[in-house]
């Protein structure tokens, strides 16, 4: 039963204890309204499906095998007995679920007789408050299939901390839940069916901790002083970590900002399986988010689920060392601490090579699905640790991985053989981004003979600021093609321009920037982005076009030139083919 979705319906006669060092029911009425809109809501989209409201962490007791020792998820076992109460009226099933004395309170003697009865002269005004909004709100929008839903698809899973735990190792496992019994994600729900299939207690911790902190790492939640104490229970927490602040707080004073991964959870996880299965030619299909659980049923085995705990673990060791993360503002940074001594950059102090690295991986991120680059980097990266691990290496790996992915077609690409041909409309924003990288590289690492960026004003005068742009541009998620120049109606009332929708006329921009824009000229642009609060620019493109050659048909030929050169000897022989 351990490892099985139970709910009001299948629990049986199951029953919990609640030990003394638990709180009494805490719950305000807002926190129980939400759960139950989220139930309702969940009932509207489909009556069939389950309502994860969390894990209870249990410890078995050695005088009833039907009772567990209820370490954690007290307040949302306890809500749900609340709404039973309430709903009993719409459905009759709940009585079975409440007339067993489902819960064992320690102490809460008035608590106890309203829960087996209706005795609440002597109850905690909270619970008596629960059970009212559970009936308000039935009243206004329950029926007997909304109770019946609840009683057959309010699920849960309960989770086992090992046998010789003590009293006082069951006190500290007691952990903060989510105060509003939100629906567990899809991939906490595979933490729990995965992983409890371990058979050896401290193997199965061990694979715990090594989930929990694969979610800190890609969530940028920060670790209590105290983690290092805290075992099987701190995992199953819903939010999927060891410890951390609550969701929504500021660090501490003199930590390091909040940050998060460039791939999310489920996108990491798929990614690890590819890996151990060898398949990464795979189609999109096996990398939908939505069908997390579906796809990890090809782990059926021990084994196999120990074999993806060994390649999750070096894949996080890889991703803290040699990856960039987000911290607050949007900005980048390689890596998240020295969680994996034998995987070193190398960098040292040399500060061009990161921001390499964090160029190139934020052009990746930023293009790219997470799928189709991630997959051969994290693989090229496990078979160059150590002393083999040179960044300029793993920069041209990134770089080629980049250009193997233009060769294989792994981007829906518009042809880029014929300048005339990469209008408005038609250029697909792969090219902007791979144009970006390219122009960024050659301000970087500047050579005799070239000389893209020669024209770019000093910072002096009233340009002064432009190099500055340049230093500090950074790679964004951008969906927006802008004209450079202004296709109708400019705003200083000069009348329409012809329609030029021309490459070299067109940049990549975020929606608001190109809404702040609006019909602008140049000099207009020029003055929103060097004059806001804090100055910086979207798109190279635009900034060379800007400040360096405001003429598009010379900008177009330019532009198409770096980025031919860049590319096509990774292009596919039919491009080529049309190219000549």
């Amino acid at each position: 039963m351990k490892n099985l979705a139970l709910n009001p319906s299948r629990i049986a006669t199951t029953k919990f204890r609640i030990p003394l060092y638990q709180r009494p029911y805490a719950w305000s009425t807002s926190q129980v309204e939400q759960l139950l809109n989220d139930l309702h809501k969940a009932y509207l989209g489909n009556q069939n499906s389950d309502y994860h409201i969390g894990i209870l962490s249990v410890a078995a007791t050695q005088d009833d095998k039907e009772c567990f020792d209820l370490i954690d998820g007290q307040q949302r076992i306890t809500t749900l007995m609340l709404i039973g109460k309430a709903a009993k009226a719409y459905w009759k099933g709940w009585n079975a679920f409440l007339e067993t004395h489902r819960l064992h309170l320690y102490g809460r003697t008035g608590d106890q007789a309203y829960l087996d009865g209706d005795d609440f002269s002597r109850c905690n005004p909270l619970m008596l408050a629960a059970v009212h909004t559970a009936e308000e709100f039935m009243k206004e929008r329950g029926s007997q299939e909304f109770a019946r839903y609840i009683h057959e698809h309010a699920a849960f899973f309960l989770s086992e901390v090992p046998l010789n735990y003590s009293l006082l190792d069951k006190n500290q496992q007691f952990v903060r839940m989510n105060n509003r019994g939100k629906q567990l994600e899809k991939h906490e729900i595979l933490k729990v069916r995965l992983l409890s299939k371990i058979n050896d207690v401290l193997i199965r911790i061990d694979a715990f901790k090594i989930w929990n902190t694969m979610v800190d790492r890609l969530t940028g939640l920060l670790p209590e002083e105290n983690d290092a104490q805290l075992e099987l229970a701190d995992i199953l927490t819903p939010q999927g970590r060891i410890s951390g602040p609550a969701a929504g707080t500021e660090p501490p004073a003199g930590t390091e900002p909040l940050y998060r991964a460039i791939v999310t959870v489920p996108e990491f996880l798929l990614i690890a399986l590819a890996r151990i299965l060898k398949q990464t030619e795979r189609n999109d299909g096996f990398f939908n988010t939505d069908r997390l659980l579906e796809t990890f049923e090809i782990l059926i085995d021990e084994d196999s689920i120990l074999a993806f705990v060994r390649t999750l673990a070096e894949q996080v060791n890889i991703l803290c060392s040699c990856f960039i993360f987000l911290s607050i503002g949007g900005k980048y940074d390689l890596g998240v601490g020295p969680d994996a001594a034998e995987v070193d950059l190398r960098l040292g102090d040399d500060i061009r090579l990161k921001n390499c690295l964090i160029a190139v991986q934020s052009f990746l991120y930023v293009s790219t699905l997470p799928h189709h680059w991630l997959i051969p980097a994290f693989d090229w990266c496990a078979e160059h640790t150590g002393p083999k691990m040179e960044p300029e290496s793993f920069i041209a790996e990134l770089e080629a991985i980049d250009n193997h992915l233009i060769h294989e077609r792994k981007r829906k690409l518009s042809s880029i053989n014929d300048l005339d041909v990469m209008t408005y409309g038609k250029v697909s924003h792969y090219w902007f981004y791979r144009l970006d990288y390219e122009l960024w590289k050659q301000y970087d690492q500047p050579s005799a003979d070239n000389n893209v960026w020669a024209s770019l004003p000093r910072e002096q005068g009233a340009t002064g600021g432009v190099q500055t742009l340049l230093r500090t541009f950074r790679f964004r998620h951008c969906g927006s093609v802008e004209h450079i120049k202004p296709q109708k109606n400019p705003v200083d009332g000069t009348g329409y321009e012809n329609s030029d929708h021309s490459f070299g006329n067109l940049a990549l921009i975020s929606a608001s920037r190109n809404s702040q824009f609006s019909n602008n000229l140049s000099e207009g642009k020029k003055a929103l982005i060097l004059q806001s609060e804090t100055p910086y620019i979207e798109s190279l493109k635009m900034l060379h076009f800007l400040w360096c050659n405001f003429d598009s048909e010379s900008a177009g030929k330019c532009m198409h030139g770096i980025l031919w050169g860049a590319v096509k000897d990774s292009l596919p022989k039919t491009q080529l083919e049309k190219a000549t």
